[in-house]
């Protein structure tokens, strides 16, 4: 069985982060990527909660094993795929900010 998925921090908990602005980028493009980061963390905190809620209905007999086991995959899926794009995303910024202009 894999290990439990740990929590991730709510957007809130990174602090007040003010957006930079680009020349030629328009100011929605930075809200409308931190609106899709944020949301994605919520669906990934959300399979994580249903996953744990699943577990303990199957410790207090209510539920299924396997419905259990499908909720905790879900979640470790969720979560892999969630830290995949984002170390993606950080690559790619670390590559833009060598670029020499």
């Amino acid at each position: 069985m894999s290990t439990p998925v740990a929590p991730i921090g709510s957007p809130a908990s990174l602090g007040n982060i003010a957006p930079v602005a680009m020349p030629g980028v328009p100011a929605t493009a930075s809200n409308a990527f931190g609106s899709i980061l944020s949301d994605a963390m919520g669906k990934v905190e959300g399979l994580r909660q249903q996953s744990e809620q699943s577990i303990e209905k199957v410790l207090s007999g209510e539920g299924e094993l396997y419905t259990a086991a499908l909720d905790v995959q879900k979640a470790q899926m969720g979560f892999d795929l969630f830290t995949t794009v984002r170390n993606k995303v950080v690559a790619a910024y670390q590559q833009i900010m060598q670029m020499q202009m």
